[in-house]
């Protein structure tokens, strides 16, 4: 133990000792580590020595004795260092350090902000930084990122939310719900895609698309193809075909007017007319093949039945005999004139076949019901009954004008027996 008044040490103050052996008249001492000046104590050989009497120590490195050591003396220097109780780390609680604490390996929990590298962190802890730069990431969890994410390589993720907007070169996988730009539509190109997505658009430009199954329009206005449209099972116009319809094997149904700017032509099959006639306003009409007309026969004679409806045919056969005259009578049907049919300038021929049985024959003829003037072939009108045989009337008609007799009349009357 030193010899001399001991050191009153207060809690907080912490000394090192330093020993050293001196050399033959040795006086300046180097203090490893160096000393707070007024906070050091010397020792000889054990000896406390006193400050300002037995050395000087005045620059916090060098210790000066007033009188010089012998050969193998030992001095040895209590090192004070004054430190701040409330700067001391507790081993159980808790620890506020205002500086910075630095340390080779941290075990444990890190509650607060961490600045700086971070490597070999274990444990469950919640991390809030500012760049992640690494090698690779890994994550079991939710991440949450408030910025940019910039990926250079593979990136592997189960379930990504973001609220913003995802930008990529390539996209490579599958894609499952909707994918929308900032007008609710994708913008930019799509190629390469794969699998069976479900895929509604605006707009479909391509030079090329093929569909396996079945294409549903919801809105089209305009069909503009450049190539043959195939419809396998046919056409419909209008909501369920009600405009007209063409059917897979050829058959072809309008509810309108069909219009053929470049002429019609029937090369196989004919024309069929079912209803509503036919009309043809300009051109020549040309039948190459054999051209027949349907005759309307009556069981009864003219006298009795003799409204000739010209909506049913031209040709009229009454197929029982004669017993008195006639006068025929021409109209498009019970509810329609036959002036309202013909346009000034159009004309009908209209014949009439009957059994005179030497009894009936028609002077006389009217339209809509009222009595006409007739040119006879001849120059007079019939005036007796044909014995027997058939007769065959013909009137050939052409509507001159809008008055109700406006009409020419050409009549002729042969037997054939």
């Amino acid at each position: 133990m030193a010899i001399g008044r001991p050191l009153n040490l207060t809690p907080n103050v912490a000394t090192k000792n330093i020993s050293v052996v001196a050399t033959a008249d040795q006086t300046s001492f180097t203090v490893a580590g160096g000393y707070i000046i007024n906070e050091i104590g010397v020792y000889r050989n054990g000896t406390r020595l006193v400050d300002g009497r037995d050395f000087t120590a005045t620059d916090g490195a060098i210790v000066t004795l007033l009188s010089a050591a012998t050969v193998g003396d030992v001095l040895e220097f209590a090192v004070f260092d004054a430190f701040n109780i409330a700067d001391a780390v507790n081993t159980s609680g808790d620890s506020t350090i205002n500086g910075n604490l630095t340390a080779t390996t941290f075990i444990g929990d890190v509650t607060g902000d961490a600045s700086g590298t971070a490597g070999g962190l274990t444990g469950s802890p919640n991390i809030t930084i500012n760049n992640l730069v690494g090698v690779a990431a890994t994550f079991s969890g939710a991440a949450d990122f408030n910025g940019a994410i910039d990926v250079d390589g593979h990136t592997e993720l189960d379930d990504v939310n973001v609220s913003g907007a995802i930008t990529a070169t390539t996209f490579t996988g599958n894609l499952t719900g909707n994918a929308s730009g900032s007008s609710g539509s994708c913008t930019g190109n799509a190629g390469g895609l794969t699998g069976s997505p479900d895929i509604t658009i605006n707009n479909l430009v391509g030079v090329a698309a093929t569909f396996s199954g079945v294409v549903t329009y919801e809105d089209v206005t305009n069909v503009d193809s450049l190539g043959i449209i195939t419809a396998r099972s046919g056409i419909e116009f209008g909501a369920s075909g009600v405009g007209g319809t063409i059917t897979a094997v050829g058959n072809a149904e309008f509810a309108g007017i069909t219009t053929a700017g470049g002429g019609f032509r029937a090369t196989t099959g004919g024309v069929e007319v079912t209803a509503g006639g036919l009309t043809i306003t300009a051109g020549e009409s040309y039948f190459g093949g054999g051209l027949s007309e349907k005759a309307t026969i009556v069981a009864n004679k003219l006298s009795a039945a003799a409204n000739i409806d010209v909506s049913t045919g031209n040709v009229w056969y009454f197929s029982t005999n004669e017993t008195t005259t006639g006068t025929p009578n021409l109209r498009w049907d019970g509810s329609t004139t036959l002036a309202s049919k013909l346009a000034t300038g159009d004309n009908i021929s209209v014949s009439i076949i009957s059994k005179p049985n030497g009894a009936g024959y028609y002077a006389q003829m009217t339209i809509d019901g009222v009595a006409q003037t007739e040119e006879w072939n001849g120059g007079s009108a019939p005036a007796a009954a044909n014995a027997g045989g058939y007769d065959i009337t013909t009137y050939q008609i052409l509507k001159t004008g809008s008055g109700t007799t406006d009409y020419i009349v050409l009549a002729n009357v042969s037997n054939f027996a």
